[in-house]
């Protein structure tokens, strides 16, 4: 880490200007979070994620899951909803002010991406209508036009939304390193940056080879290789789009 690079103590400040500072990390009472300086309940996307985490992996139901985390029942139940639909950037706090139109989804402006890629440009109007194909979602043409826009001027914007592809991937990596060996590689920028810096950072560059999860971690196994620990990241997110039953009631 360079010398200029700020100390731990402005990680608040940090976290603030991103959206991602967490307003009542006092209410974090799961144990992972006990004075660890891997699991930091300052940083509300890595927070939401681990208590998704809970509920997939430790079968928490979502009122246990909400009182450990320290939030309401429907936000729990709105963050198992939005990590199966949207993966990590779901978990992201929306910020105050005008929203946009709630149909469109980051799953579908994804879409796009990949279907022009493929493709090349695209009218708008074969869009809405592969985005109803697709999702059972019908759109006007406009309104995709400016939440396009919209993204691509908050990408700009936010770097540190230019997480790379599988970001709950390489979370799981860091996570299962430090619980296996406390490893300084997978703790030092969390100490410094927060998850969603951390993700940004490394988007271009692998992420360390994961070590074995310790048998102590829930329900969840143990992975040796890149990609067993990718593929449990995706079956997180099939999984949790079952049916969660009367658990949200």
């Amino acid at each position: 880490m360079p010398d200029s690079a700020p100390p731990p103590s402005d990680k608040d400040a940090r976290l603030r200007q991103a959206g991602l500072l967490n307003p009542h990390p006092e209410r974090v009472r799961d144990p992972r979070f006990d004075q660890s300086e891997f699991f930091d309940p300052r940083d509300i996307l890595q927070v939401r994620y681990e208590m998704v985490r809970r509920v997939h992996f430790d079968k928490l139901t979502l009122a246990k899951a909400a009182e450990r985390f320290g939030v309401s029942l429907p936000t729990c139940f709105r963050a198992v909803k939005a990590f199966a639909r949207d993966g990590l950037r779901g978990l992201i706090p929306e910020r105050r002010g005008p929203r946009g139109p709630h149909k469109i989804t980051p799953a579908m402006l994804d879409f796009v991406d990949d279907y022009r890629a493929a493709h090349g440009r695209t009218s708008s109007a074969t869009l809405v209508a592969l985005i109803e194909q697709r999702f059972g979602v019908r759109l006007h043409p406009r309104g995709l036009e400016k939440a396009l826009a919209r993204r691509e001027k908050k990408t700009l914007g936010a770097p540190l939304m230019n997480w790379g592809a599988d970001a709950s991937g390489r979370y799981e990596r860091w996570r299962w390193q430090w619980l296996a060996s406390h490893d300084s590689r997978a703790l030092a920028t969390f100490r410094w940056h927060g998850l969603a810096a951390t993700l940004a950072l490394t988007a271009a560059r692998p992420a360390p080879a994961p070590a074995a999860e310790p048998r102590s971690d829930g329900a969840a196994r143990a992975a040796s290789a890149p990609t067993a620990v990718a593929e449990a990241a995706r079956q997180i997110r099939a999984l949790l789009c079952a049916p969660q039953g009367d658990s949200h009631a």
